[in-house]
């Protein structure tokens, strides 16, 4: 059985989150396996981020690196042009860690 229990977390300021407790242990868990998805669907383009981590994962999607064009953890672009090309990568970040997934592609398709 798992329980739900809320807890402070205190480094600079104070995080309130919840944290697993199964037989007796609480379990916190930095960001693991980060996944972004990059779909096509017609002239759009939908980016989701997803990953494993407790307490949950705040995301920003990256263009080229660099460039933040979000900072939720799904992205669309509807109609994709010349400028929407390049690569896109996904940061899941909470309070024990960050971690960046590996970077997806988006690309001309011929007709679109």
């Amino acid at each position: 059985m798992i329980e739900t229990l809320l807890l402070n977390y205190h480094i600079y300021t104070s995080y309130v989150f919840k944290a697993k407790i199964r037989n007796g242990s609480i379990f916190l868990d930095p960001p693991e396996n980060v996944m972004l998805k990059l779909t096509r669907c017609g002239d759009s383009a939908t980016i989701k981020c997803s990953a494993e981590a407790q307490p949950s994962a705040s995301f920003k999607i990256f263009f080229n690196e660099t460039e933040l064009v979000s900072t939720n953890k799904t992205f669309t672009i509807p109609e994709v042009n010349v400028s929407h090309f390049g690569n896109y990568s996904c940061v899941a970040k909470n309070i024990l860690g960050t971690k960046t997934s590996n970077s997806e592609y988006l690309f001309f398709i011929e007709g679109k």
